[in-house]
């Protein structure tokens, strides 16, 4: 097997790795910022769907005025925790969009190294490790957002 079928067979082995590692993470990326949307803007819907059916104008005591303020400041950190994880889905797509834009500027060679990265390239794959950073620090932050929202719930809520 001669050096050009070797870069070849290199080059193809490359693409098809990288095909895959992309599939998987914009897969398992999207699966969790999406469990985190879905997360904080249920819990909004249900926090507001309990308020509604349980508490009304006519019936409302100084006591459930104080139980209402209290799940509309659970609401916004269920609400900010949802914008988080909205965040998170863009980082995401960033840098997935960087890493593709790194990958097709990697040099391709017929002598080994068969792949090479130059200097733009290098700092793509920087950019594309911070955005990626950035997005897991969003994700998990909409996730602890989710908690106290929910602790603060639970620990708000008369007992029967």
């Amino acid at each position: 097997m001669d050096d050009i079928e070797k870069a070849y067979r290199a080059f193809e082995r490359h693409d098809a790795f990288y095909d895959k590692l992309n599939e998987a993470t914009v897969q398992s990326g999207t699966l969790a910022v999406r469990s985190a949307f879905i997360l904080n803007g249920g819990a909004c819907l249900a926090l507001l769907a309990f308020a509604a059916n349980t508490l009304t104008a006519d019936s409302l005591s100084q006591g459930q005025g104080r139980l209402v303020l209290q799940i509309l400041g659970s609401l916004s950190l269920f609400a900010w925790g949802a914008f988080a994880a909205a965040i998170a889905t863009g980082l995401a797509f960033l840098a997935n969009r960087v890493a593709v834009e790194a990958n097709l500027r990697m040099a391709k060679h017929i002598d080994p190294p068969y792949l090479r990265r130059g200097p733009n390239v290098e700092r793509l794959f920087r950019v594309t490790d911070g955005l990626q950073l950035a997005a897991v620090v969003v994700t998990i932050t909409s996730l602890i957002l989710f908690m106290i929202a929910l602790l603060k719930v639970a620990s708000n809520i008369p007992s029967a």
